[in-house]
Parts: structure tokens; sequence; C-alpha cells
């Protein structure tokens, strides 16, 4: 299934809000249609997004 806008929206809010503590928002294993929905709503830049959960948090 396809995320909606306002899914994404929290997305990108809880993101914002994790980079105001220093933090980041990131997500693993993201589905083929949540990749659909970013790249729909022209998010895929924002969004940091990791196949496993080892790549995810060597990002940190």
């Amino acid at each position: 299934e396809l995320i909606s806008s306002r899914g994404i929206w929290v997305l990108l809010e809880t993101q914002k809000a994790c980079k105001k503590k220093k933090g980041k928002l990131v997500l693993v294993n993201a589905t083929d249609d949540m990749l659909k929905s970013f790249e729909i709503a022209g998010v895929t830049h924002f969004i940091e997004i990791y196949d496993d959960v080892t790549a995810a948090v060597g990002s940190f």
C-alpha cells in the first residue's frame, strides 16, 4: 500500500524534531510501495532509507 500524504508529513515532522535534538530518523527495509510513495511526494532526498538494520545503525 502507498503511504498517505499525512503519513509522509508525520515522518518529516518526526525527522525535524529528531534533528532539533541532534538526532536523526532513518527507515529500514522500506517496501517498494513505500519507496514509490516517497518518490511521488518528492521527498526521497529528505529521508534516509537503508536495506538493513546494520547499515542504518552504521549511519549514526
